[in-house]
């Protein structure tokens, strides 16, 4: 996926994530840092296993607001997105998001998965 140097990411349920550049750029974006966090909880129960907080859902049943912050990237390229997530109630998925960069959606849909184990996608 090519970037252009300012990214915006607009999600739901991103704990974080991380863009690598070819050239071992690494850009990190906390979830608990980000400028807005919409309507999540800002959750730290598992500090200790996560090694900071997270943002959770929590809006029983319905969709919350989005959470949005915005990165600059030192330099153009293609860069790889990973996210940890974890999906708390895998028969339901209610945490479901997509990360936007540049109003551009990723094609995957983080937050559905089989199991309700931590994971980087």
């Amino acid at each position: 996926m090519c970037v252009r140097k300012a990214i915006y990411i607009v999600c739901l349920m991103l704990i974080s994530a991380s863009f690598t550049l070819a050239a071992n750029h690494v850009v990190w974006q906390e979830a608990e840092s980000m400028e807005n966090t919409g309507e999540w909880s800002n959750d730290p129960q598992h500090i200790d296993i996560m090694g900071s907080p997270y943002l959770l859902a929590t809006g029983v049943g319905k969709p919350v607001d989005d959470a949005v912050a915005a990165l600059t990237i030192p330099e153009d390229g293609t860069f790889r997105l990973w996210v940890r997530c974890r999906d708390w109630f895998p028969s339901h998925s209610p945490g479901r998001f997509q990360v936007l960069i540049d109003d551009k959606a990723s094609p995957m849909t983080f937050g559905k998965a089989d199991n309700d184990a931590w994971r980087w996608i």
